[in-house]
């Protein structure tokens, strides 16, 4: 992965992407053939390895999947513009817009319906692409302590036992790239995760109503050298896949 630059840009990023936006995987079987948003790479995985079980087996719940899928990926806006992506973080209650207070509660009948519904331990029964699109939404939810549900607890207890999550967790924890928009929220001394490391400044909240607010609390701390990466591309390979 290249470094991300402190407004959240990927150098190099547009060389790959039309979009100049992640995800996009670059197929090198297939002469580098690009294939950006997170919708269309899983359809192109799905067509690369129908053994995984992208999708569930059944049409009927593969249409709810889809379903639950474009959801994901058209929505939660609130949710996704006040409360960004961000493991290192401690647990800490964020104030959040009544926007986002629906997005959240949006979210955990959702996980509820689907859970009730498969029987779980995933929202479809078995592992599929809507955990892996819940989960970043999932996340969120944990980390600014924004909904305390039974469903909530039983889609994080199966996530978090899977390789895939403790490893996406522990390269987040890992990362050395600070991006200040997305340090959000009162962080209490002494509890950032990632040891010796602090983020340097500290803003208030993402609500609309605290945007102007925003540069009278940010404190930039010392620039980090980045480190030497490989240009982004992703290689899929039907002779690697393990499903």
């Amino acid at each position: 992965m290249a470094p991300i630059t402190g407004k959240a840009q990927i150098p190099g990023m547009t060389d790959i992407s039309p979009t100049g936006k992640v995800p996009c995987l670059v197929d090198r079987d297939q002469g580098g053939l690009a294939v950006w948003e997170s919708a269309a790479i899983t359809e192109y995985l799905n067509e690369l390895f129908p053994e995984c079980g992208i999708w569930p087996a059944q049409m009927r719940d593969r249409a709810r999947a889809r379903a639950l899928v474009s959801e994901m990926h058209g929505g939660f806006a609130a949710l996704r513009g006040e409360c960004p992506m961000n493991m290192r973080r401690p647990p800490a209650t964020l104030a959040v817009s009544d926007a986002c207070r629906a997005d959240v509660a949006r979210a955990g009948a959702l996980f509820a319906s689907s859970l009730d519904a498969s029987g779980g331990p995933f929202l479809m029964g078995k592992f599929s692409a809507v955990d892996a699109f819940y989960a970043p939404v999932l996340s969120r939810i944990l980390t600014y302590n924004l909904l305390d549900s039974a469903a909530v607890h039983a889609f994080s207890g199966a996530l978090e036992n899977l390789q895939a999550w403790q490893e996406w967790r522990r390269a987040a924890l890992a990362e050395t790239a600070i991006v200040a928009a997305d340090e959000v929220g009162k962080i209490p001394q002494g509890r950032w995760q990632t040891p010796g490391q602090s983020p340097g400044f500290h803003l208030i909240c993402r609500m609309p109503s605290c945007r102007d607010n925003h540069a009278r609390h940010v404190r930039q701390g010392p620039a980090r050298q980045p480190r030497s990466v490989h240009p982004p591309a992703i290689h899929q390979s039907r002779a690697r896949s393990s499903g």
